[in-house]
Order: C-alpha cells, then structure tokens, then sequence
C-alpha cells in the first residue's frame, strides 16, 4: 500500500484563502471481510469535504448489487458512524445489474473525517450487510516486514502459493512461523528469520520488481510473483479411480486472514455430509487468537465441505489421508499442501452458473416435460462451458472430473425438483424419471460430488415412489424372526402360535381361552420395538421392490444401499439409539457392500461410546416442570433465569431442523458460556422419554419436557405452528420476539448484545 500526500492549489486563488489538502491510499490493506470477499477497495481520499471510498466489486453477469442508504464509514475508536451521501459509477441505492464482464468499478461518497484517521471500517448498518473491518491508512507500528512483501506469493513454475507474508505470521510450505528477525542488507534485500516450534528458516529475499521477488532457503534460489496469472500454472491431472470409500482421517490446518477476534469469531463451524448415515455433520474448529486453526476430521470419500464463520463461508475439497492448509478472509481463498492444486482449480470454477432457479420460478409454470427438457439443456450449456475452461487448460484433469460429476448430478437433481419450483403443478407423466438407470445411480465415482448426497435424497423421496407402504401384520413371520434373533417365546406367544390362521395374519377365537384381544395386546407389549422394527424392515422391503420394478434398482445396488444404511442408522445416529449385535446383524443383512455394512456397525459403535460418554457429560439441566397452571408456566419457567437474556427454542427429538438447529448453535453457545445469556429448551410427550434422556446430554442449557396439554397452551400462546419455534427473552423477562425465526449465530450474538 502507498501513503501519499497531494497538495492541491486551486487557480487564481488568493493567499488568503485555505490550502485544500487530499491525502490519498492507494491499495490501503483491509482487514476482516464479513460478507464481502468480492469487495477490494482501491483508493480511499480523505479530502477537505468529503471522503471517498473507490471500489472493485467482483459478481456474475446479471446478478445485482446496492449501496444502500445505511452505508457507513467509521473511524477507529470514533462512535459516530458516518454514513453515504452518494456514489458515482452506479446509481445510489438503487439496484444495479453487473456487466458481462463480472466486474464493477465505481466510488461511494461520505463526509469529511479527520484526515489523520490511521484505520477505518467500512459497512451496512444492517445484519448480514458487507463490512470490511480494519482498513489501514497509515502503515501500523507492528508490522515487521516491507509493505511490498505483505501479501501471498506464488511459485513462477506451478502457480503454487508457496509464501504468505503478514504483519504478525509468515506461511511456507502449510506451515505457519513467527517471525524472529529482519535485517534490511539493502535497498530491495533483506534477511527475514522464521521461527516456530520445530524449526527455523533464514530466507534471503530480494525484490526484482513491484510484482516479483527471489527467495533463497538453503543455498537455492527461486522466483515467486504476487500475482498467479503471470505463472505457469502446474495442475493436477492425477484422476480419481474406483473405489474411492476409504476410512481415513483428513487433514485441516489454516490462517484466517487479518483476524481480528472484535470482529470476528472464535471459532468456524465445518460442514460435512455423511452420505450413507443420510445427515450433515457440523463440526467446531477453534480459531486461536491469532487466527490459526486446525482440525482433524474423519472421512471416507473425496468431498467438498464448507467452513462457515460469521456471514462468511470458505470451500475445501479434502480427502481421507491428506492435508490441506486455507488462508480465508481475502478476495480469494488461498490453498497450500497436497490438495492445493485441486482446491485451486475448484475456485476458479465455483461460480460456473447453467440453471437460474429465480427465472424459472417467477415463470409461468413449464409442463413437467418442458421443465425436464429445459434443466437437461442448461446442464448441457453447463458441461460446453466447463469443456472450454478446460480446453484452455484453466483447470486439470482432477478438478475436470470432480466438476463435470457435480453437473450432472445437480442437473439430475433439478429436474426431480419440478414440485419444489412449481407447488401445484401437476403430476409426473409416465416415465418421466427415466432418466435415472443403474449406471447414473450406482456410479461408484459418484461420491466425488456432493450432488450425489442429494441426488441419493431426491430418488428415496421422488414421486411417485415416495407414498407410504403400508404393511399386514404377519404374526408367524415375526415369531420366526425372534426365534432367529434369540428372543424367547413367552406363553402369550405360544398360545399365538396354535391359533394362528393358515396365512399367519390373523388368530383364531377361542372362547375357551384368553381373548383374542387380550393375546394381541400383550403381545404388542411384550415385543413392541421389536414389532415396531420388524414392521419397518418389512414395508422397506415393499418399498425397494417398487424402485427395482420402477428405475430397475435392484437391492443391493450401491445407490439401493446407501438407502438401507441410512434407514438402518438414521435412528442410530439421530436418536441415540443404538441396536444389539443380533439385530443389527439382521438388519445389515440386506447390504452387499462389505464397507457400508463396516461403517454402520462403527456407528453404532460410535453411538454406545457416546452415550457411555453422556453419563459424565456436563453444561445441561433437566427441570421439573413448575407446578402451576398452564398459563403461568412459561413465565414461571423463565424467572429463573431473570437478569440474563433468555433463548427459547420449542423443539422434539424427532424433528430434523429441530436437531439441525440445535447443531448450528452450539459454537455460539460454547462462545458464550461466560455471558449473561441462558439458552431453554422445552419439548413435549411426543419425544420419546428414552430417547429424550439418551439426547439431551449433547445439547447444553436448560431442559423442560411439558405434558402435551401444557405445550398446547404454550403452542396457543406464541401461535406454534411448526417447529423448531424461537421465542426471545430479554433480561427482566420481557416477550421481546415471540416469534424469532431462523438466524445466524452472528446475528444472534447482536440480539442478545442488543438485550443483555
């Protein structure tokens, strides 16, 4: 960045009248970006009357952009928030629609501040609105190294990013260091000492130009730009071949980018989808105060996950067994270790659009064969684009083939969501799924893409398969299940057995004997999970059928197994419920793959150890419900925790955005387990007591499970509909949100700064 100071004297202008000064940055270094990676300002003018911020804003042709009215400068440590008076280069608060060339250049107008201002934040008075934290207009005290040296440099013979130079950290290979000295040998050389832990580095560097730098590590020299596109750019061409499962651990370790812990927070929530156990896995990764973070996380496939922190969302393509390390937090993410090279060129593709879900939803509603007509041939213009990216060798062959899977995938995808573009269109037509064959559902190259994840969802749950199937009790099929299984036979049972009809569905009466009645309702208490599993298993039997007679699936196909494995352990997983080896032997049966039958019975090991875990688990309470009234329960439920601000979530064990919920607030919670905040959970009798209790020790705060009549009160009350519900309190008890809705942790966090 350049700190400059321009003298301006108007013509003709008397002596008597002001000198008008303009210092001017170029290229001032920014700090945290929250929800603006695509923003690079390139100039900021503090003038006599005005300030003036120039901007590069990044987008897709077609999509919009807005200064709005609330955009605001604010000076460091100043409390007054300066906000636009115009913009030139695009209209002011108003819509404007990006060119073809994706890139829009234009300046946004502010009054005047002190002119020896030394940092800036630039933002929306809005959650969820661009900021920019941190942007520096005189060169801090800290900083140790040459400001042309504060930046990512790339090797001139791959395109590697090979060195990160920062205020406070240097980056070399993945791995992070201090600095422990600089010496300056003259006017473009230095020496800069690197330290960490487990070793030291002493690199010569020497500037050849404002873009391009040597580097000497031990005796050899080589050329690093700051710039890629000026490299030659060395990909990974190494493809993926079958089988691709393999349990492993992968490798995550990274820097975030001008970390700033005011701004930003402490921690990044990663997102892993489980293919065969059918959820998303949040995971919490630490970020240390100065911005270096690392995780560990089991994996199977090659996948793409995505870390979320604050607003932002960072992309990594990991694999079991390998390491990666990420720089977030600037325009572009950047990428080291041996998946940089795929990470790379998986960015550089990111924004490939072919299908425009607003246009086709504010259409007027296409015939379900139009509609498939249409998606097949935006993922055909999808494919030519990505087949001319690639021609130009802007790619390698790995990412190519990781890109082409996710294509084709999300365009399988699209076209089984007619109904969910067009709510009341009509039915499917004959044959209208059969574009899904063997081949494209059991590509075993599939789990490459996380389109495949959904794509396994939309043909589990596709119409018109996805009715109920409905299934006849057949009493001397189940009593030779629990003889296979070990179960003994109690009386009841045998008396079932002599009166059984020839079909086995019914019992004979005997009037003589115990009732019929009196059989069967002893019978569903004796063996009702039993029952309840058996009866499961059989109606998914049915339903299997119906997708080999339909899109010729047959059971044991991969796509058919992964199906059965998530039926097998979604109870497993989501419940905390896990199965005795006999039964799980049973029900595994039915997988032909011996690595998806490997990894259900590890979860299910995984599950026992959990819950083994949950006895010493702490930072959860279960209450009594209070012995009041229906209409003084909630208000006696939360005076406990008067002087604190009071989340309400009305949730069950059963409901799957409930449990999602849930997961996606815990970091906050972790963050915030000091403050004067008390996070409630109230469910009802339709959670189940025993999976209630095996649940509850993994999500911390306070718990209420409410008589069904109690919770009808309170669904009257906020007028629940559907749940999860939000309700929020704020400190002398006060209903300030009976009906809160879905937000971001961040957005929390400043509802209940706003109310502590």
């Amino acid at each position: 960045m350049k700190y400059l100071l321009l003298l301006a004297l108007g013509m003709g202008l008397t002596a008597t009248l002001p000198v008008l000064a303009q210092r001017t940055i170029l290229n001032p270094k920014e700090g945290f970006k929250e929800n603006s990676s695509n923003l690079t300002i390139t100039r900021v003018e503090l003038r006599d009357t005005v300030t003036v911020l120039y901007f590069r804003t990044k987008a897709y042709p077609g999509d919009w952009i807005r200064i709005p009215a609330n955009t605001y400068i604010q000076p460091a440590g100043d409390t007054v928030k300066y906000f636009v008076k115009r913009t030139e280069g695009i209209p002011f608060n108003q819509e404007y629609y990006m060119p073809d060339s994706g890139v829009a250049r234009y300046a946004v107008i502010f009054p005047a501040i002190n002119k020896n201002t030394a940092i800036l934040d630039y933002g929306e008075d809005a959650s969820g609105g661009w900021k920019i934290y941190d942007i520096q207009l005189t060169r801090p005290a800290t900083s140790l190294i040459p400001d042309f040296l504060n930046t990512e440099w790339y090797d001139r013979n791959t395109g590697e990013t090979s060195y990160a130079f920062y205020d406070s950290v240097a980056v070399f290979d993945g791995i992070l260091f201090d600095y422990a000295g600089l010496r300056k040998k003259d006017k473009n050389s230095y020496t800069v000492s690197l330290r960490n832990k487990e070793q030291r580095l002493e690199l010569s560097i020497s500037r050849l130009s404002d873009s391009v730098i040597r580097i000497t590590k031990n005796g050899v020299s080589s050329v690093y730009l700051n710039d890629r596109k000026g490299c030659t750019i060395r990909h990974d061409d190494a493809l993926y071949t079958a089988p691709v499962l393999k349990a492993g651990t992968a490798f995550l370790s990274g820097y975030v980018k001008n970390y700033n812990p005011k701004h930003f927070p402490r921690s990044m929530v990663l997102y892993v989808n489980d293919i065969l156990a059918g959820n998303q896995e949040s995971l919490l990764i630490e970020i240390a105060p100065d911005g270096r973070f690392s995780k560990e996380i089991p994996l199977y496939n090659p996948e793409e996950v995505f870390g979320e922190y604050g607003r932002s969302r960072v992309l990594m393509y990991l694999e079991p067994g390998r390491r990666l390390f990420v720089i977030p937090g600037g325009e572009e993410t950047r990428y080291m270790g041996n998946l940089a090279g795929i990470n790379d060129d998986l960015q550089r593709v990111e924004g490939l659009r072919y299908f425009d879900y607003n246009r086709v939803s504010n259409a007027p509603v296409m015939s379900p064969d139009s509609f498939k007509t249409y998606v097949f041939d935006c993922g055909k213009r999808g494919l030519h684009v990505l087949d001319s990216i690639y021609a130009r060798k802007e790619i390698g062959q790995k990412a190519y083939q990781v890109k082409q899977t996710e294509i084709r995938y999300n365009t399988l995808n699209t076209v089984m969501e007619y109904h969910y573009i067009y709510h009341d269109a009509p039915p499917y037509p004959a044959g209208y799924l059969n574009f899904i064959t063997p081949a494209i559902a059991n590509d075993p190259l599939a789990y490459l893409s996380t389109s495949y994840y959904f794509f396994i969802n939309r043909i589990k749950f596709a119409e018109p398969l996805r009715t109920n199937v409905p299934y006849t009790y057949n009493f001397r099929e189940m009593i030779e299940a629990f003889k296979r299984s070990g179960v003994p036979l109690s009386d009841n049972d045998k008396k079932i057995i002599l009166r059984l009809t020839p079909d086995g569905t019914g019992i004979q009466s005997d009037s003589a004997d115990t009732p019929t009645k009196t059989l069967l309702s002893t019978f569903d208490l004796e063996h009702s999970t039993f029952v309840q599993k058996f009866t499961q298993r059989r109606s998914a039997e049915i339903y299997y059928r119906r997708y080999d007679s339909a899109l010729s699936l047959s059971s044991g196909c991969q796509a058919v197994d992964i199906m059965r494995a998530q039926d097998i352990l979604s109870p497993i997983v989501e419940n905390l419920t896990p199965e005795d080896d006999p039964s799980l032997k049973e029900e595994t049966a039915v997988l032909q793959d011996p690595f998806i039958r490997t990894y259900v019975f590890e979860q299910n090991e995984k599950t026992i150890r959990q819950l083994a875990a949950n006895k010493n688990a702490s930072g959860y309470t279960v209450n009594a419900t209070p012995l009041v009234t229906a209409d003084k329960i909630f208000d006696s439920i939360v005076a406990k925790y008067r002087g604190k601000v009071v989340y309400v979530d009305f949730w069950a064990t059963w409901c799957g955005p409930c449990r999602a919920g849930i997961k996606e607030i815990g970091p906050l919670k972790e963050e915030l387990k000091d403050e004067n905040v008390a996070f409630v959970y109230i469910t009802n009798e339709t959670s189940p007591e025993a999976t209630y209790k095996n649940m509850i020790p993994t999500i911390k705060g306070e718990h209420y499970r409410l008589k069904q009549d109690e919770f009808n009160y309170l669904s009257a009350k906020f007028q629940i509909t559907g749940i999860p519900h939000y309700v929020l309190v704020d400190k002398e008890g006060k209903i300030v949100n009976p009906n809160l809705g879905f937000s971001s942790n961040q957005e929390l966090k400043g509802l209940f700064e706003k109310y502590r």
